[in-house]
């Protein structure tokens, strides 16, 4: 077997699905492959010859390429009194000059400890507080104050122990216990 027995080809077999292709005349394994004309690989003449129908020769496409004329302008106006000079007939096709790429300008960064990119999150950024962490808070709780707009510990401070009483499920030991510990978490 030489280099020249062997053929690039589309594997065209019906089954898509990866599975071992081995040569029916030569008995060579090709690997395991998915057909439908997703691979193509070299295959011996012989195999192509016992099947035809899976094994299509790879052509590569042909790429032309088809360049515009460039547009001539129109005439210059011809005084009335003159008589215009006959012109050779003049076939210009000009193909636009390639245009330089544009200089690539770098961002100066920051290592990645030093930067507060995506994820990240800066000392001092304002971060939602987890109402649910106080002791007698429970979810729906926390899902009243969310409605009310406390975002933070400092909100919940500044809604006092009378606005905490305000809150369906909070009685008097709950408000303090929650009002307390906001006050903690608020410094």
């Amino acid at each position: 077997m030489t280099d020249n027995d062997m053929v690039l080809v589309t594997y065209e077999n019906p089954n898509r699905g990866q599975h071992r292709v081995v040569g029916a005349q030569t008995g060579i394994n090709y690997g395991y492959r998915a057909g439908g004309g997703q691979e193509r690989f070299y295959v011996h003449k012989n195999d192509i010859a016992t099947h035809p129908a899976w094994f299509r020769p790879y052509q590569a496409p042909i790429i032309q390429r088809v360049y515009q004329p460039a547009v001539t302008p129109p005439p210059a106006p011809v005084a009335v009194w003159a008589e215009p000079a006959p012109a050779p007939p003049v076939l210009v096709v000009e193909t636009p000059a390639p245009q330089p790429l544009p200089e690539i300008d770098f961002v100066k960064t920051q290592p990645a400890s030093a930067s507060a990119g995506p994820g990240q999150v800066n000392v001092g950024v304002f971060r939602p507080a987890d109402l649910q962490t106080i002791p007698g808070v429970t979810s729906q709780v926390a899902s009243t104050m969310h409605k009310m707009g406390i975002r933070t510990w400092q909100d919940v401070v500044e809604l006092g122990m009378d606005g905490l009483l305000k809150i369906e499920g909070v009685g008097p030991k709950r408000a303090e216990a929650i009002f307390n510990k906001a006050q903690q978490l608020a410094k």
